[in-house]
């Protein structure tokens, strides 16, 4: 079981990926699509999706860590 999860505070970090990252993220963590099923739905290798989820995953946890620590900074 995988331990990343994609929150409802999510949608507008997920806006600031490139496209390709955050479609792979959607169709993995909101729809539950297996990993071949998403090499299968959008056409690349394997390796290349692995790739891509790590980095999606990898930019998503640090605009996390950036929007918390602005919202902390904001909030008296």
């Amino acid at each position: 079981a995988e331990a990343f999860h994609l929150r409802e505070t999510d949608a507008p970090l997920l806006q600031k990926l490139p496209v390709q990252w955050s479609r792979v993220l959607y169709m993995r963590h909101r729809d539950g699509m297996s990993y071949s099923r998403i090499v299968s739905e959008i056409g690349i290798p394997m390796g290349s999706l692995k790739s891509r989820m790590h980095r999606a995953r990898a930019k998503l946890l640090a605009l996390r860590v950036i929007h918390q620590t602005h919202d902390a900074v904001e909030k008296p």
